[in-house]
């Protein structure tokens, strides 16, 4: 067992004559253009992925603005309690809330819509008459 640790305080103590570190050399301009361009490609993925979930964002929008025009258009031919519980459903009290929300997802999806195309990143405000 003496021999043991004789034997690693040997190997430790040659070791001790190193450098506690070791310096990082400069990398060449050929690694540096490697590294610039797996950035850029990291980049392009990650701005694939962004559009991407803005597509599914947008279309997950759009299909709550329809399920909510739906029922709206269904008020006409459904009974007054039925339309009641489907309202309630979707987790509204009143018509008013659901007409309020039918604006709102109506003025996101324009949004959404306009940035894709490129066009002004501050919605319009319409002025409402009192």
């Amino acid at each position: 067992m003496l021999r043991f640790f004789f034997l690693v305080f040997l190997f430790v103590s040659a070791d001790a004559t190193c450098a506690p570190y070791q310096v990082a050399s400069e990398k060449s301009a050929e690694e540096k253009e490697k590294s610039q361009q797996r950035r850029k490609e990291h980049a392009q993925r990650l701005a694939q992925l962004a559009t991407v979930r803005r597509a599914e964002k947008l279309k997950a929008q759009e299909d709550l603005l329809s399920q909510y025009t739906d029922l709206v258009e269904s008020k006409a031919s459904i009974p007054r309690n039925e339309f009641q519980e489907q309202l309630q459903a979707l987790d509204f009290k009143t018509e008013t809330q659901l007409s309020e929300a039918i604006k709102a997802l109506q003025a996101k999806v324009k949004l959404i819509k306009s940035k894709q195309q490129g066009g002004p990143e501050e919605p319009e405000e319409e002025k409402e008459v009192s």
